[in-house]
């Protein structure tokens, strides 16, 4: 039996121009942006998660938890299931030891956007070059020109199934959810080239469903403030190293 269902329904909202490449390109252009069967660019529920994770995992290392990353393969302590682990990103996330219970479907335009696409062009490119990072001059023969969408309107949902959660009883809100909105509400950019100034975006929670019943963001946020997130970050560090 599932103990923590949890359900967020979101839009997000690219404020700037965004690229998310497909790994393809083709005579005219070298990146070419991912799209869905109708050429419509999209957000891979991979990508939304690889970014989530690691906002969340900023936030948890700013309130003084400790995380691990998931490519690191020479710290015993992540081979360890979610009913054993410490590291809270893991519990939510998973680890190279278990696979994780926490779902994002990739984030297609919505309905109200959707003739906006078809009435004009979001689609544009631009030329770039190369940078030699020794020289910080322009490399030779490395002009490209990359796919950029201008705007959008995206929804999609991220669903958690967990068993075993950081809660003061079985079944109530857990602090592992707390960290996901937080680390959501903190999501400012999205795909490549962001030193550059591309890929900010806005995200809207338009709805937070726990266990059957709706949760408000307020609520939703509290167990980051409250006292027992730094018990846990207590308890943390006495398993991980013994003080």
């Amino acid at each position: 039996m599932i103990d923590y269902h949890l359900d967020i329904n979101i839009k997000i909202i690219p404020t700037h121009p965004w690229h998310i490449g497909s790994g393809l390109g083709r005579a005219d252009l070298n990146r070419l942006t991912i799209k869905d069967g109708l050429n419509r660019p999209y957000i891979p529920g991979s990508h939304l998660k690889g970014i989530l994770r690691q906002s969340c995992e900023n936030l948890a290392t700013t309130i003084g938890l400790d995380v691990v990353s998931p490519h690191q393969r020479d710290h015993l302590a992540s081979f360890t299931g979610s009913r054993d682990t410490i590291f809270i990103i893991d519990r939510l996330f998973g680890s190279r030891f278990e696979g994780g219970k926490l779902f994002c479907r990739s984030a297609y335009w919505s309905e109200d956007a959707e003739k906006a696409f078809y009435e004009r062009a979001h689609i544009t490119s631009q030329t770039r070059t190369a940078i030699d990072r020794a020289l910080q001059t322009s490399k030779e023969k490395h002009l490209f020109q990359t796919e950029y969408v201008h705007g959008g309107f995206f929804s999609t949902t991220i669903s958690g199934r967990h068993n075993f959660l950081t809660s003061e009883q079985k079944g109530d809100w857990p602090v592992e959810y707390a960290l996901l909105l937080g680390g959501l509400c903190l999501l400012d950019r999205m795909g490549g080239d962001k030193t550059h100034g591309k890929g900010q975006i806005s995200i809207v929670i338009d709805e937070i469903r726990f266990n059957g019943e709706i949760v408000s963001l307020e609520a939703a946020l509290e167990p980051l403030v409250e006292e027992e997130m730094s018990l846990w970050i207590i308890m943390q560090r006495e398993e991980l190293y013994g003080v």
